[in-house]
């Protein structure tokens, strides 16, 4: 069964993520710009996470960002910062 894009979310907040709002779930998608071949140049759209709530592609978000910065974090550091970025996307997007 193939599933369909409804709708995606794109907002300086996520980037460089976005979010496909398909059917039953929220996909997270990765773009990237393909360096060589016969496509090059052109955007490729990576499906790096599956999630049954906008909430927890949100989360994920969060997580991903953090995670593409290579840092060693005491436990406490990162649940100031993880907990810093949500609070970021709560006051940015008026939850």
């Amino acid at each position: 069964m193939e599933t369909t894009t409804k709708a995606t979310i794109k907002d300086k907040l996520i980037e460089p993520y976005e979010i496909d709002v398909e059917e039953n779930q929220y996909v997270l998608v990765k773009p990237s710009v393909t360096q060589s071949g016969k496509g090059s140049g052109q955007i490729l759209r990576t499906g790096v996470g599956y999630y049954t709530t906008l909430g927890a592609a949100l989360l994920a978000v969060a997580k991903r960002k953090m995670s593409d910065v290579q840092r060693v974090y005491s436990i406490r550091e990162y649940m100031n910062e993880h907990t810093a970025m949500l609070s970021e996307f709560v006051q940015k997007i008026h939850i």
